[in-house]
């Protein structure tokens, strides 16, 4: 056994036991997509490294190589998935999720044909290299257009959010895409490309890189998102009482002025009746319309918030 296999084989027990700690962790969405993700992880770490092993048969070398490319037909999306999940994006997105499970089974039931993987052969110093067949073209395409779709997604939502969410969407985005250059290349050598891969050495890092994040960021820390999510709203809530205190003390400082100006008309004696029945009108109808102005800012608010929990906020 060399160093790939060995690197190879680390990151599959590694990503294994990282993702059924997250299972365990957090029992929602997140924690259950990550743990798909991580056995589609094993699967094709553990099989491969046995298939790349120079001191078994043939037959057991073909055998590993379709057995381990089968699971890894369904890791570009189990892991674009987790990502949309993650980001909150999955509901508008479940057509083109289903479509994606729907073409990844049917790509997986020739997995074990000639039409998948027709014969494994000497490549790059390993003696058993599984060779592309017709499907295994539309695998690598669905790999090479999910897979970066997902980034993009984790993308997007990094920009848009700050502090401590933006913290742990980096550390994902960044380990992520570790272990995707890692482990993309070993494509190169199934289309009879000669490339060296140096890179299946960086693949143990990501389990531990991501291990790192978990502890350092919280990265699947249900109780620190909650946190984050309170102070966010509290936040929220401190900036519209502010505009509440606004906009409503202006029209009631006027309705304060006008009763006072009132009241001063009325008590003086010397002041003449009819004057002061118009001026009476005149105070009653700004009154009137600075108190419309209070109750349309209040309905304003209102509306906005019933808004908020239409949507789910």
């Amino acid at each position: 056994m060399n160093l790939y296999n060995l690197s190879i084989l680390c990151f599959g027990f590694c990503s294994f036991l990282l993702g059924l700690f997250v299972c365990l962790k957090r029992y929602d969405e997140i924690g259950k997509h990550y743990f798909g993700l991580a056995l589609f992880y094993s699967g094709w770490a553990i099989f491969i490294a046995i298939n790349l092993n120079n001191d078994i048969s043939y037959g057991l070398g073909l055998f590993m190589g379709r057995l381990g490319n089968g699971f890894a037909v369904f890791i570009p999306v189990t892991w674009y998935h987790f990502a949309i999940t993650y980001v909150g994006s999955s509901h508008p997105k479940r057509h083109l999720l289903k479509a994606l499970y729907a073409v990844s089974i049917l790509i997986a039931c020739f997995s074990f044909s000639s039409w998948f993987i027709p014969e494994v052969k000497p490549m790059v110093d390993f003696k058993y290299y599984p060779q592309a067949g017709p499907i295994y073209w539309f695998f690598a395409g669905l790999f090479f257009t999910v897979v970066p779709l997902s980034f993009v997604e984790l993308y997007k939502k990094m920009k848009m959010s700050s502090g401590y969410e933006r913290q742990q969407l980096k550390g994902l985005f960044i380990t992520s895409l570790i272990g995707y250059i890692g482990g993309s290349p070993t494509f190169l050598p199934s289309f009879g490309i000669p490339f060296p891969q140096y890179t299946l050495i960086l693949l143990p890092f990501y389990p531990f890189m991501l291990a790192y994040f978990m502890i350092k960021q919280k990265l699947f820390d249900v109780s620190a998102l909650a946190d984050a999510i309170q102070t966010a709203k509290l936040t929220t809530l401190g900036v519209i009482a502010a505009s509440i205190n606004h906009e409503i003390r202006n029209p009631l400082f006027v309705i304060k002025s006008l009763a006072e100006t009132l009241a001063e008309r009325v008590s003086d004696p010397s002041a003449d009746r009819e004057q002061v029945l118009t001026k009476a009108k005149e105070i009653a109808d700004k009154t009137i319309k600075q108190s419309d102005r209070i109750m349309g800012i209040i309905k304003s608010f209102s509306s906005y918030g019933q808004a908020g929990d239409g949507q789910g906020v």
